[in-house]
C-alpha cells in the first residue's frame, strides 16, 4: 500500500524530507478516528510554545478534519489501527503522515518482545516530542538492529535510563512499580493512571539506573502502538506478567 500525508490541505504520496525542528506527535487511530486527540493537540501546542516562544493556535478540529481526508485518500481501513505522524512548524503548516498500520484494532499487548541495545547518549534530555526527536530514535533502533537487538535504550551522562525506544521506561521489581516518566507523551499519562490503580502494586515515580533495569522483574513502555514488553536487555530476561495486567486494565 502507497503511503500519503497531507500538508495544508494538499495530499501527496508519503515524503521524508524534515521540515527541520518542530513539535511532534504519534498518534493511534480507532475506527479512523485519533484516540485521545485533545489530549495531543494540548501537548503539541504546550511544546510550539517552549519551542518558539510563541502561542499555537492549532485546534483538535483541524486535525480531525485533516486526518479524515488523509484516511480516505490512502484508502486506509477503519477495521485496524493507524500511527499517524503530526507535525506543526514555525509557519503553522500543519503536516500529517501515515507511519505504519497495525493488525489490532484496540490498544494492544504487542505480540513483539524485543531485545534492547544500551547507549550513552550526553545530555540527551529531550522532555518533549519533536521531529527531532524521533528522528533520532528512528536511527538509534536501526543502530540496535546492526548490533543484533531491536530497539534502543538511552543513558544519560548519570547512568540514568532516559529512554527506551523513545518512550518512558517502566519497570518492575517485585510489588514495585517505577514509572521513569522522562518523556511527557499521552500514552506515559493514561498507562500512569491505570498503573496506580493495580491492586498490591506500590507506584513509584523517580528516576530508573540502568543497574535498576538490569535487576528488575520486567521492563515495558508505553507509545503510540500499544504496550511493548522488553524480552532483554544486556541478556537479562523479563517476564511481562504487569505488562498484561496493565493492557486488561486500559481503556484508550
Amino acid at each position: 500500500m502507497e503511503h500519503y500525508q497531507i500538508t495544508n490541505n494538499s495530499i501527496s504520496k508519503y515524503d521524508t524530507d524534515s521540515q527541520g525542528v518542530c513539535p511532534c506527535q504519534r498518534m493511534r487511530t480507532k475506527g479512523n478516528k485519533i484516540v485521545s486527540l485533545d489530549k495531543h493537540i494540548d501537548l503539541l501546542n504546550y511544546t510550539f510554545e517552549v519551542i518558539y516562544g510563541t502561542e499555537s493556535d492549532l485546534t483538535a478540529r483541524q486535525v480531525e478534519s485533516a486526518c479524515t481526508a488523509l484516511l480516505e485518500r490512502g484508502g486506509y481501513s477503519a477495521s485496524v489501527s493507524h500511527i499517524i505522524e503530526l507535525q506543526y512548524n514555525i509557519n503553522k503548516e500543519l503536516t500529517l503522515r501515515v507511519i505504519e498500520s497495525s493488525p489490532y484494532k484496540d490498544f494492544a499487548l504487542r505480540a513483539v518482545r524485543p531485545n534492547a541495545y544500551p547507549f550513552s547518549i550526553n545530555c540527551f534530555e529531550a522532555t518533549l516530542q519533536t521531529s527531532a526527536s524521533a528522528a533520532l530514535v528512528d536511527l538509534l533502533r536501526n543502530l540496535s538492529r546492526h548490533y543484533g537487538c531491536d530497539i534502543p535504550l538511552c543513558i544519560d551522562n548519570e547512568g540514568k535510563v532516559w529512554s527506551i525506544d523513545g518512550a518512558s521506561p517502566i519497570i518492575v521489581k517485585g510489588k514495585k512499580i517505577t514509572i521513569s516518566a522522562t518523556i511527557h507523551t499521552v500514552q506515559t499519562e493514561v498507562s500512569s493512571e491505570a498503573l496506580a490503580n493495580l491492586l498490591n502494586y506500590q507506584i513509584s515515580f523517580e528516576p530508573i539506573s540502568f543497574n535498576d533495569a538490569l535487576e528488575a522483574d520486567e521492563l515495558f513502555y508505553v507509545d503510540s502502538r500499544g504496550i511493548t514488553s522488553v524480552r532483554s536487555l544486556s541478556e537479562h530476561i523479563y517476564s511481562d506478567n504487569v505488562a498484561n495486567l496493565l493492557h486488561r486494565s486500559l481503556n484508550f
